[in-house]
């Protein structure tokens, strides 16, 4: 049973990576993966109280320049492919990462408007084998502190791995492709019903509360 448990938390563990680099890989902007940052650099954390999905604590990594809010008591893990990753302890396919890699562009609306950006994730999505079914639930666009633009998705993700909400916020500023990546695993039977609402509304928060640039 302990070697079926570690078998289950490697896999998560590697679905979750391959996720962010996904995501990453779908805007056509990045380096090759074995460029990619192996480890967080240092960062400062504050903590922060919220009046909807309890208490959040403000993460910030002032080298790359960004922060996002997310909840005090999910744990932070250093994998290869994401500058962060966060999971939830009691429940660890429910997790939120991100990725910062260097771009030849300056901003994002360099790069494309928020239809052709989200096309892009959501082909990405459709071209895996595993993918069964993808659905755009949402996208907007919101102005960062320090002036990034910054493009945010909601998808839902049918796989033979299960059904999933995705949550990305993409942003490009100082010639750096910013990526956030939070995802669901719904329950089997239920889907995300309104059971799942509590757990997709805090990851909706967390989405909403990244920002990057020199003035985030």
């Amino acid at each position: 049973a302990a070697a079926a448990n570690a078998e289950q938390d490697s896999a998560a563990c590697v679905s979750r990576r391959q996720a962010l680099r996904a995501a990453a890989a779908a805007l056509l902007l990045l380096p090759p993966a074995a460029s990619w940052p192996g480890e967080a650099v240092a960062d400062e954390a504050a903590a922060a109280a919220t009046p909807a999905g309890g208490e959040l604590q403000l993460y910030e990594n002032a080298k790359q320049q960004y922060k996002l809010s997310v909840p005090a008591s999910w744990d932070r893990k250093d994998k290869a492919g994401a500058d962060v990753l966060f999971e939830d302890p009691a429940r660890r396919s429910t997790s939120v990462g991100v990725t910062v890699s260097p771009v030849r562009v300056a901003s994002i609306e360099q790069f494309g408007g928020l239809e052709a950006v989200g096309s892009r994730l959501l082909d990405a999505e459709r071209k895996k084998e595993s993918t069964l079914d993808v659905q755009l639930l949402s996208s907007s666009s919101r102005t960062g502190a320090g002036s990034a633009l910054l493009y945010d998705y909601e998808y839902s993700l049918d796989s033979t791995r299960g059904l999933k909400r995705i949550f990305n916020t993409v942003t490009i500023t100082g010639s750096k492709l910013y990526i956030l990546n939070a995802n669901y695993k719904c329950d089997k039977e239920a889907g995300c019903g309104p059971e799942q609402g509590g757990t997709i509304g805090l990851l909706r928060q967390v989405a909403a509360s990244f920002d990057a640039g020199s003035s985030q």
